[in-house]
């Protein structure tokens, strides 16, 4: 049993973790599994780990005013689509 790293290096335990704050997936390559069938699990196990949603949030700088107003309107939907259904 090997454990594959996302750059390609042998490491040590599976699964998602924080390596001093960035994102790091390491997957397991289970007995007689086919190379499609763990790239399927690795695509997974990075959606899941939110890497691909950071990488499309930090690919353009956003001012802080700008993040500040993207949560205010969210939080605006949120408590307007809570009133309507509660």
């Amino acid at each position: 049993m090997a454990y594959i790293h996302d750059a390609g290096r042998v490491r040590g335990s599976p699964g998602p973790t924080q390596d001093q704050g960035v994102n790091v997936v390491k997957l397991v390559l289970r007995d007689r599994e086919s190379i499609q069938e763990a790239v399927r699990r690795f695509r997974k196990l990075v959606e899941r780990s939110g890497i691909k949603k950071e990488m499309r949030r930090r690919e353009y700088y956003e001012k802080p005013s700008e993040t500040k107003r993207r949560a205010r309107l969210r939080a605006e939907r949120r408590s307007r689509r809570n009133s309507l259904t509660g």
